[in-house]
């Protein structure tokens, strides 16, 4: 297997689980009216998405998907260390966004204490608990694996860092810029 379609297995695949999750929960916490064309109703959080969802639930989605595709294409470019870094924030931002959904609708919706908001409590530590394992044996396969191949090309172009850092640039924006 190439290094790449490693790292996108073993880095990428603990990010992509808690972002299924989480936008199909975004899509889930959107209120009737929303869905009845009222995109104004939009209840997103993240300032980002919530100006995209505003405009129509397949331009939220779609601003997910750039989200993924820069977070793929940078597990693939970046060296090894910071790949790794990029994919354990991800992959536990994701599960955030997707626990703060499960707490929103799900937890507080039930009185405190009564056992269906206990056990979504329980699922919330479950939900973080297997992104760490998911994200702890992607990790160790693919560190694991470069240290026996050798680490691979070094890859030290001049594009490949320009491409890195327009994909950054991009994804900075998106996370931390508030729209």
């Amino acid at each position: 297997m190439a290094e790449w379609q490693r790292r996108l297995l073993g880095l990428g695949l603990p990010c992509l689980l808690p972002w299924v999750l989480d936008v199909a929960l975004t899509l889930h916490g959107q209120p009737p009216e929303y869905w009845a064309g009222d995109y104004s109703r939009t209840t997103e959080g993240a300032a980002f998405y919530r100006r995209l969802y505003a405009l129509h639930p397949v331009a939220g989605v779609g601003g997910h998907l750039l989200f993924l595709g820069l977070i793929g294409g940078l597990l693939v470019l970046l060296p090894e260390r910071p790949a790794v870094v990029l994919a354990l924030a991800a992959a536990f931002g994701s599960t955030w966004g997707a626990s703060s959904w499960v707490e929103r609708y799900l937890v507080t919706r039930a009185a405190w204490g009564a056992p269906a908001a206990v056990s979504w409590y329980q699922a919330l530590h479950a939900l973080f608990l297997a992104t760490a394992a998911l994200a702890g044996v992607g990790v160790r396969w693919v560190v694991r694996s470069s240290a026996v191949l050798s680490g691979g090309g070094s890859g030290r172009s001049g594009r490949r860092w320009a491409l890195i850092a327009v994909c950054v640039c991009a994804l900075a924006g998106m996370v931390f810029v508030p729209w």
